[in-house]
């Protein structure tokens, strides 16, 4: 039995130990934020303000993978009336990264990206634009966006009176939005304001870059909106620390997708996180999760 049980416990360091390195190892871009094991590990205190002067009640999530624009486009529709339903105070409703189609598809990826990419404006965001004038609602919706011959990874922001406020393209890109065709985009901030909040976006590892951590830092956002298409790190569950949030001194509101895609596993991670970088609200699966943040 002894035996049995050490067994046991070295598979599982092993497994722990592999787990730390892929995570923590260094990048081979130096433009990366990486932080040390040990800061990964903390557990701040949660973020309190007292006598706030504004308060902005988001709403942040995951919808199921679908590879048809339309049916995508849909999802993002119903979710928006569902959570409208039930939430109906809610200021600004986040959606993940590329969450009208695949995020890729090894078959003719560039020919599928170019099938799913939008202009901007164009009918999908006339949708957009009337949902969020009827509901409304602060709308922030990645898209695959079609422009001057180029496709481009993009995150747009609708006010409540469905105008586009806000416009940002991916900058750093993973490797399979090169394989897509996509366009990297010129480093540049993008902000706006959301009910006396000062918000910045980001797309995926767009926010680990040093130059939107320096740059929203300096800008003061306030919140920033994190859409992605990935698994986050298996740490979060047990520490429900974001150290990005601490960086860039602002709450962060991760979108995300669920479901499999060419054999991938997206587990439909969300999370919103203060500024100290203590999660106040985290699920998986398909859904949203609400919080209401201060200043």
């Amino acid at each position: 039995m002894k035996t049995k049980k050490i067994i046991k416990l070295s598979i599982s360091a092993l497994v722990i130990a592999f787990a730390v390195f892929i995570l923590f190892k260094k990048p081979e871009n130096p433009n990366i934020v990486i932080f040390s094991l040990q800061e990964w590990l903390r557990f701040p205190s949660i973020e309190k303000t007292d006598n706030p002067s504004s308060t902005l009640k988001i709403a942040t999530s995951s919808i199921e993978i679908k590879e048809d624009k339309n049916k995508a486009l849909n999802q993002v529709v119903e979710m928006t009336n569902d959570i409208m339903q039930k939430e109906k105070d809610v200021d600004l409703i986040v959606f993940g990264e590329a969450a009208l189609g695949l995020y890729y598809r090894k078959e003719n990826p560039k020919a599928y990206q170019q099938s799913v990419a939008i202009s901007i404006p164009g009918t999908e965001t006339n949708i957009l634009s009337d949902l969020a004038k009827k509901k409304n609602v602060f709308l922030a919706v990645g898209v695959i966006e079609n422009a001057n011959d180029n496709i481009y990874n993009s995150l747009i922001v609708f006010n409540n009176n469905g105008e586009i406020i806000a416009k940002h393209r991916k900058i750093f890109l993973h490797q399979y939005d090169v394989l897509n065709g996509i366009a990297a985009a010129k480093e540049q901030v993008d902000t706006c304001s959301i009910k006396n909040f000062k918000v910045g976006l980001a797309i995926c590892a767009d926010a680990n870059t040093h130059f939107l951590v320096n740059s929203y830092k300096e800008n003061k956002v306030d919140v920033l909106l994190y859409p992605v298409a990935s698994k986050m790190p298996f740490i979060l569950g047990t520490t429900k620390y974001w150290p990005f949030s601490k960086s860039y001194n602002a709450w962060i509101v991760a979108a995300n997708r669920y479901g499999v895609e060419n054999g991938e596993d997206y587990p439909g991670d969300i999370f919103i996180s203060d500024k100290n970088g203590r999660i106040h609200q985290q699920s998986k699966g398909s859904g949203y999760i609400v919080t209401t943040i201060q200043k």
